[in-house]
């Protein structure tokens, strides 16, 4: 079972490290030290509120909401699974709902050995305006290069470890 949530990560103002937020799951936050330890540990976060949620209160999780202001953002990081070699429609219809015109994406994306299949291209026809960083494709296996495969790609893209 998947779920998709925006992810809204900010740098601390003391420019040490990341804050990451989850619009539509209540109190559901983390932080880390770099970019790297902060998404590990906004999906730890997300992963358990969902677990609690379902397991405990048996209740419907909230659907997605609209972000207010995507004006503010001028880079988005854009995760999510492999899906058929494509991006899921829960993806689609983010990408289809904002003018993401002179923005910068920049994906990463998990799969079972079929990396990005036809991902990017879907994503390109989708927001033909924004520009397409460095991408990463991280098997679900994860493998033992990882932290440094995450590390070089947020180097690719100009992006502060911390």
């Amino acid at each position: 079972m998947t779920f998709t949530y925006p992810a809204v990560f900010t740098p601390h103002e003391d420019g040490k490290g990341y804050h990451a937020v989850f619009p539509d799951l209540e109190c559901c936050e983390a932080d880390g030290p770099d970019l790297e330890d902060t998404i590990e540990n906004a999906r730890d976060a997300a992963c358990n509120w969902i677990t609690v949620e379902m397991d405990e209160f048996d209740s419907d999780l909230p659907f997605s909401t609209h972000v207010e202001d995507m004006d503010q953002y001028d880079t988005i990081l854009l995760g999510y699974p492999n899906w058929w070699a494509s991006i899921p429609m829960p993806v689609a219809s983010f990408l289809e709902e904002y003018d993401f015109s002179g923005k910068t994406i920049i994906p990463f994306c998990s799969h079972g050995g079929g990396r990005f299949g036809q991902s990017l291209t879907a994503i390109t026809k989708l927001v033909p305006d924004a520009l397409l960083g460095e991408g990463l494709a991280v098997s679900y296996s994860g493998g033992s290069s990882l932290s440094n495969d995450v590390t070089a790609w947020l180097d690719e893209n100009n992006l502060p470890l911390n």
